[in-house]
């Protein structure tokens, strides 16, 4: 996968991608849909909620393109520096051969650089790139941790540039290098696998506010309201007030669960959008697709 740098042009141009997305749905419900701008008081008060599904569809399609160009970017970078993570223990093996085998120490490095054919292997032929410009291996490698925010590769070049400086034994330094890494990424693995269930919690958990609104709305409320012929509950609200507010609370489990959900996988809230965005998604489609389609089924044993 291609790696996007986030400098904070890169950063400023993301944004305002996302708000101008976001934007565009809303103006064209407001030009295109001015239909869909219903809304009805609570029980005689001021809060006003939207009664059509198609001003709430709107709202959270608002925030699904919101939230895309930049989980999309986030998951890319996030996967090109995991890869350079897994190759990291079999890099410094490889150089620690040439090294046995009587390079010195840089031309060992260009050597497996060369031969690399995976992200880690252009990230350093870049830096050696530079380093045949002029810089030093130190301002060489302080481009490319600048570059690729992942600390496990700091780490391994800044073993790098100490053992080459200091000479002596390379080779055995860099081979207990990419053990203790390799150890150190098989504890990660190890890890992620024992949370995935916990992660899993959070899909489950909004799974089942889908299904028991959906079954509230439905099979309670809906033919409830057909047999007293008015509104339930509140004086003066419709049963499309009460859709809204579970579409909006599901709206609010995705956002939290999502953010939860990235934190317990990957200790990062930049990885939370991910999660958040499947969630939002999982809801839309239920509520705009599923759910208008499994309706007429559930009428029929009240017809």
């Amino acid at each position: 996968m291609p790696y996007l740098p986030l400098t904070r042009k890169t950063k400023a141009a993301i944004i305002l991608l996302c708000m101008s997305l976001s934007l565009a749905r809303l103006f064209a419900l407001l030009l295109f849909e001015r239909e869909a701008l219903k809304f009805q008081n609570v029980g005689g008060t001021v809060i006003a909620l939207p009664t059509t599904l198609e001003f709430n569809k709107a709202i959270l399609e608002a925030l699904i393109l919101g939230l895309l160009p930049y989980t999309i970017i986030e998951v890319m970078n996030r996967s090109y520096i995991n890869s350079i993570e897994a190759h990291i223990p079999v890099f410094m093996r490889e150089i620690a051969e040439e090294i046995t085998s009587g390079h010195p120490f840089m031309q060992a490095l260009e050597i497996v650089a060369l031969r690399s054919a995976g992200p880690l292997g252009h990230e350093i032929r870049k830096a050696l790139y530079r380093v045949r410009l002029g810089e030093t291996l130190e301002e060489a490698f302080s481009w490319l941790r600048s570059r690729i925010p992942s600390v496990k590769l700091s780490r391994v070049l800044i073993i790098i540039e100490v053992a080459g400086r200091s000479g002596g034994r390379v080779a055995e330094v860099l081979n207990t290098s990419a053990k203790i890494v390799a150890l150190i990424e098989s504890f990660e693995e190890e890890r992620k696998s024992r949370i995935k269930p916990y992660v899993s919690t959070v899909y489950i958990a909004l799974f089942m506010l889908l299904v028991i609104s959906f079954i509230l709305i439905e099979i309670f409320f809906r033919p409830f309201t057909m047999v007293t012929e008015g509104p339930i509950f509140v004086s003066g609200v419709s049963i499309a007030v009460y859709e809204s507010i579970f579409f909006y609370i599901e709206i609010i489990e995705s956002i939290f669960g999502g953010f939860v959900a990235g934190k317990i996988a990957e200790g990062s809230i930049k990885a939370s959008f991910k999660h958040v965005l499947l969630l939002l998604i999982m809801s839309y489609v239920s509520t705009v697709y599923v759910f208008p389609l499994l309706r007429p089924f559930l009428h029929i044993g009240f017809s």
